[in-house]
């Protein structure tokens, strides 16, 4: 796994530590992987989720999602390194669910789950450093 050098450990491992982390994000002269993608600062906004949402990386940095059915949520078109916000909302009914088809390390090796209350929201940040492979969730708030 990519990380960063942790301060009091990693003795003698802090410059390819360092080394790798920045090669997830950057080519070999320095130049940024993902200059040749560029995303725009959009909020993407859908009205209306219907059972599936595939998020395309590159129409915004922010999706905010009405859940209308059980949704299935995919993305296309990941960068190498890239986070996005997400917010999720009930419609008036509420009471639908998410199913993440992207790979998640999620706290405790489950998801969270987002409140089933009509018009209730839930928010998320995701960041990947391996272009999807594996997301990492930030700040939740449910």
């Amino acid at each position: 796994m990519i990380r960063l050098p942790k301060p009091g450990q990693d003795v003698g491992q802090w410059g390819n530590l360092l080394v790798d982390y920045l090669s997830a994000g950057h080519n070999p002269d320095g130049t940024d992987k993902n200059a040749d993608a560029p995303r725009s600062a959009a909020v993407v906004k859908v009205a209306s989720s219907g059972p599936a949402q595939s998020l395309d990386m590159l129409s915004g940095e922010v999706f905010e999602i009405t859940l209308t059915a059980n949704c299935n949520l995919s993305l296309v078109n990941v960068p190498q390194v890239t986070s996005f916000g997400l917010i999720l909302r009930q419609d008036g009914s509420g009471n639908r669910n998410v199913t993440w088809s992207f790979p998640v390390a999620w706290p405790g090796s489950s998801a969270p789950a987002i409140p089933e209350s009509a018009n209730a929201s839930a928010q998320f940040t995701f960041l990947t450093t391996s272009k999807g492979n594996i997301w990492y969730p930030g700040i939740i708030r449910i």
